[in-house]
């Protein structure tokens, strides 16, 4: 996985703050949505800890989408809400592209149109372009803190994404975080 410290410095700074102090190791999954997302980073699930004493405001770049494979902030729906608790996206291309024909059948409504209209998320078609190639989540955009991207271990992020929930979407039985380690390479 590649961090983004230069277009997301404070997640990235908490992020890494936190798993150089072990933080994270043996941390629960809190929650897998299949086809959507694998959620961590609190004790509990429900609240978290920044390293700013509070949590801190979204870092959105042009640069950053939502895409398949993509670690990302999870706040509490506004900015300023940030804290440690993060997910990564697993959704894959052919849902985004199985989208499009039910909206403009059924309600006569392009993507575009109803991103804006359900989320607020203004998004052009060549915006839209890349999610129906690589997967992800385009009604995200703006709305969550990119800070990293998985390059290479997609085949674990499946494997998270299939495992059983119980009704909370809570993996059943408990899946934790053996560690998160930080390296830095030149280049």
């Amino acid at each position: 996985m590649r961090l983004f410290s230069k277009e997301a410095p404070k997640a990235v700074e908490n992020f890494t703050t936190l798993a150089k102090e072990g933080y994270f190791d043996g941390m629960k999954i809190n929650r897998v949505m299949e086809d959507y997302l694998v959620q961590s980073g609190s004790p509990d699930g429900e609240s978290g800890k920044s390293i700013y004493g509070s949590g801190f405001e979204n870092e959105i770049s042009d640069k950053l989408i939502p895409a398949r494979g993509a670690l990302c902030m999870a706040n509490m729906g506004t900015d300023g809400t940030n804290t440690s608790q993060f997910f990564l996206l697993q959704t894959r291309a052919k849902i985004i592209r199985s989208l499009a024909d039910p909206l403009d059948n059924r309600y006569h409504m392009t993507f575009e149109a109803y991103l804006k209209e359900a989320y607020g998320t203004e998004m052009t078609k060549e915006q839209l372009a890349p999610y129906a190639t690589y997967g992800g989540a385009p009604w995200l955009y703006g709305h969550h803190t990119v800070f990293g991207q998985i390059y290479q271990g997609y085949e674990i992020l499946d494997k998270l994404n299939h495992v059983k929930v119980n009704s909370k979407l809570k993996p059943k039985p408990v899946v934790t975080i053996e560690a998160i380690r930080i390296f830095s390479f030149e280049g």
